[in-house]
């Protein structure tokens, strides 16, 4: 497939609140550190899935794997008085509603990628007819 642009249909209020709640916790997390936190945001098509990622890397603490089914329960929180416990619970149900969801991969000790996903929509270009390579066509 050609593609020309790709988007993905969503309320844009809603999903900045979701990639803002899940940023914020890569920070959170990567404050923890006595020196070097860093946080890296990325997006992605994944073309034969048919979607479209944010992944938000950290290298905070990470979440040990007994952590990690507590993670999008409304009011707990691992953040010791400072998170609502609201945030990771909010952005799956976000995700949720639009047809996507939040992927987590996390090694205790050396950081978390949370990996939000949603479906993609594609405009495809028309491949040339003289050499079947894509190029922008009328």
């Amino acid at each position: 497939m050609c593609v020309e642009a790709v988007w993905v249909a969503v309320g844009t209020a809603p999903i900045h609140r979701a990639v803002l709640n899940v940023v914020s916790n890569a920070l959170d997390a990567a404050s923890e550190r006595e020196e070097g936190g860093e946080v890296a945001v990325k997006s992605e098509f994944q073309e034969e899935a048919g979607v479209v990622q944010v992944l938000v890397r950290d290298n905070g603490p990470g979440i040990f794997p007994d952590q990690m089914g507590q993670l999008f329960r409304p009011l707990v929180s691992s953040k010791r008085g400072r998170g609502t416990g609201l945030g990771l619970p909010v952005s799956q149900k976000i995700l949720t509603e639009h047809g996507g969801r939040i992927l987590v991969d996390s090694t205790p000790g050396r950081g978390s990628c949370f990996t939000l996903e949603l479906p993609a929509v594609v405009a495809e270009k028309k491949p040339d007819t003289v050499n079947g390579k894509c190029r922008m066509t009328n």
